[in-house]
């Protein structure tokens, strides 16, 4: 299930750019312990004030509709790719100004490091 949601540090830096959508789950985070996934019973998220950071915890589709939809950049899903060395995963991302889109990699081991990868380089464009 926590495969659906962004990384922790991921979803600090969505907040800190305006990611303010309401989600499903949410971080919480208590003064340098690992963070946690919560997925509250109401589904609303709201601060305690208990935690030393709490924010919210957006699946990926939902981050990848927000960039869409507010800031008209387009998040490829991560592409498998057959290598002599083996699997890896890459993708592109566009902006609605840019003709063609710009690769973000395509030596990912993993899909979800290849989303990741191309989520942190959304954020450079906002």
């Amino acid at each position: 299930m926590e495969k659906l949601f962004i990384p922790f540090d991921i979803a600090i830096d969505l907040a800190h750019k305006g990611f303010n959508e309401g989600c499903f789950g949410e971080y919480r985070q208590w003064d340098g312990c690992t963070p946690y996934l919560v997925i509250p019973q109401n589904h609303t998220y709201t601060k305690s004030g208990f935690f030393t950071i709490e924010c919210n915890a957006p699946m990926y589709q939902q981050v990848v509709d927000w960039f869409r939809e507010k800031h008209k950049i387009e998040i490829c899903p991560p592409i498998r790719k057959e290598k002599d060395l083996g699997v890896f995963y890459g993708g592109w991302i566009k902006h609605d100004k840019d003709l063609y889109g710009t690769s973000y990699g395509s030596n990912f081991e993993n899909y979800y490091d290849a989303y990741n990868e191309g989520i942190i380089q959304a954020l450079k464009l906002i």
